[in-house]
């Protein structure tokens, strides 16, 4: 929706945030989409690393088998690890479309937490998306889920259905010659 506005007026539908993440992502009519990035597994009840809470309020380890995401909002100084991120506060809930090995499948359950934080990615692997154990699963069929939370991680993309909406632009700040301009 008004991305027809969008490129005749020249902004830029590619999103990097505050330029010091290792991904960006772009605008795809009404969706946001991110490709070729790493995507790991977080929660359930074999992740050693995490109690099961999520932002959202589900809880991974009371409810382990939903399929959903975690996807690096940037919401501000709420989550530090997560700011300047391109992807914007998106609602819970959004479904989320996942790529991996030509496979996608979309997440109903959609978007329940927020991360990975930047800290998590490793030169080459921009890491950009984590999946339930519910959700790896469905990528990696007979996989236990005690194995999916300790070793899941393949490369692949997403598709924020509906996620354009929630982008604002930012205007950037630039010195000129006659003083200070917006763009």
């Amino acid at each position: 929706m008004f991305n027809w506005l969008r490129n005749f007026l020249g902004i830029n539908t590619e999103l990097y945030g505050d330029h010091t993440w290792p991904f960006y992502a772009y605008i795809d009519g009404d969706d946001i989409v991110v490709d070729d990035i790493a995507i790991t597994c977080f929660g359930g009840g074999f992740d050693p690393q995490d109690d099961g809470s999520t932002a959202s309020g589900i809880n991974t380890k009371r409810v382990p088998n939903i399929a959903a995401v975690s996807l690096p909002m940037d919401i501000g100084e709420r989550s530090p690890h997560t700011m300047g991120s391109p992807i914007p506060r998106i609602p819970w809930h959004t479904p989320v479309a996942v790529t991996v090995g030509g496979k996608t499948l979309t997440l109903g359950a959609g978007v329940i937490d927020i991360g990975p934080g930047k800290q998590a990615s490793k030169p080459g692997e921009p890491h950009a998306l984590d999946l339930t154990p519910g959700a790896a699963a469905l990528f990696a069929p007979g996989v236990p889920f005690s194995k999916l939370a300790e070793d899941f991680e393949v490369r692949g993309s997403y598709r924020i259905i509906g996620g354009a909406k929630y982008y604002t632009p930012v205007e950037i700040e630039h010195s000129g010659m006659g003083g200070d301009s917006q763009c």
